[in-house]
Parts: structure tokens; sequence; C-alpha cells
């Protein structure tokens, strides 16, 4: 199976912080992993590297086996990588299909064609199974509906590598397992291989959802375990 990311010992300090050490990790096409540790173990960090938000002081990424050279989130989503941050991104007072199209043309929505993008991304929402009204205000939506339509923005930009900054942490039980759903049909959808990296704190919740789990202590990798005995039902599905 393809290597769609592999990072390898990547640092990055901070002044009087050490962010992260000589971090190492593979993520092959199709796999959901998740990075789990305490507070402060640069999670976040990593993935923002991963996103292009932060530059590494050292190590290297590959992304689909191609050397990746990351300054901005911009090459990262040229490079197929999208990422949903756990406080969302969206503006309260615009509709689903305004936010999802914001800055992809030009900064402003007055002179852009609604109808034309309202119909690309139903087929996407199509394609993923993942049901929104585009019609709606972001400020009347629940939580988990706003995550959707997150990983919906996402999607539209061609993202082949998802990255969820700690994506059950504002959800409740129900959205939860909404999540999972939508993750699982990404999974086994038959017309792209996603990749999903998620950031947590915990990792009880959603074992069944993971083919693998990087364990972080003390801003180092404490290693990587595969997780087949919580994902066999998850997988076959």
């Amino acid at each position: 199976m393809k290597l769609a990311i592999n990072i390898e010992n990547i640092t990055k300090t901070y002044p009087g912080v050490l962010a992260n050490s000589q971090v190492s990790i593979k993520v092959n096409s199709g796999d959901i992993h998740a990075i789990v540790g305490e507070n402060g173990a640069g999670k976040s960090t990593l993935m923002k590297i991963l996103y292009g938000m932060v530059k590494p002081d050292s190590g290297n990424i590959e992304i689909f086996e191609k050397k990746a050279n990351m300054s901005s989130p911009k090459d990262a989503i040229n490079l197929g990588i999208g990422m949903v941050h756990q406080h969302f991104m969206l503006a309260k007072n615009l509709t689903v299909l305004e936010n999802i199209i914001l800055g992809i043309d030009k900064p402003f929505l007055k002179n852009i064609k609604l109808s034309k993008y309202r119909t690309e991304i139903q087929k996407v929402m199509e394609l993923y199974s993942l049901d929104i009204d585009l019609n709606q205000y972001v400020d009347e939506l629940s939580v988990g509906e706003k995550q959707r339509v997150e990983i919906i923005k996402v999607l539209y930009r061609g993202a082949k590598i998802l990255i969820l900054d700690e994506p059950t942490a504002v959800l409740v039980p129900q959205e939860v397992e909404e999540l999972f759903n939508n993750l699982r049909d990404l999974k086994n959808n038959k017309n792209t291989q996603e990749n999903k990296a998620q950031n947590s704190h915990q990792d009880t919740s959603d074992k069944r959802y993971k083919s693998g789990i990087y364990l972080r202590d003390d801003h180092c990798d404490w290693g990587s375990s595969g997780m087949n005995e919580f994902t066999n039902e998850f997988n076959n599905n």
C-alpha cells in the first residue's frame, strides 16, 4: 500500500520550549491514525507542521512518497492536505455555501456565481455521503454540523489527507458517532483513498475507527502500535 505520510525526525523548538523532538510517523493510504498525548506533548504543533502552518527546525516530510517543503497552508492544500481545526474557521453570518467557497477565487463573494459552486459542492456531498443544508446560516448549525461543513470545505478543495485536530473534544456522544460514521464512509469510498490523522488527548472513545495510534509524552514518540484488534469490524464494513 502506498505511503501517504512519512514524517522523519521532526524537531521544533520555541524560546524555552521543546515542542517536538525527533518525531517520526508513517501513515499508509486509506488508514486512520490517532496522535494521543497529554496537554503540551506537542500534538497540535506536529499537525500544524504537517499543514504548513509551522516550520520545523529540522526533519523531513514526504507526502505520497515525494519530498514536501511546505511554508504555508496553501502549499499543503496544493499537496492534497486539508485540516479541520478544533476551533472552526467559519463565518457565522454567512451561509454554509458561502463559507465553503470563501477565499477560493476572490476575497469577496459579491461577484461569484453561487449556482456554479452549489452544483459542484452537492456532487462532493453526495460522493462522500455528507449531508448539510447549503442555504442555512452557520450560526444556526449545531457543533457537529459545523464540523461537517469544515470537512466538506477541505474535501471540496481536493484534500486526500485529512487532519482533524481534537475532533471529538467539542462533540456530544451522538455527534461523535456521526463523525465516526462519516470517517468510515470516507475510508471506504471507492473513488478516492482518504488518510486521516487525528489529534486527541484520549484514545478510549474511538479505538474502533483507527488503523494505528501514536503515543506521545515529553515531546517525543513513545512509539506506534497497530490496532487491528480494535478495528476488524470497522475495516471490514
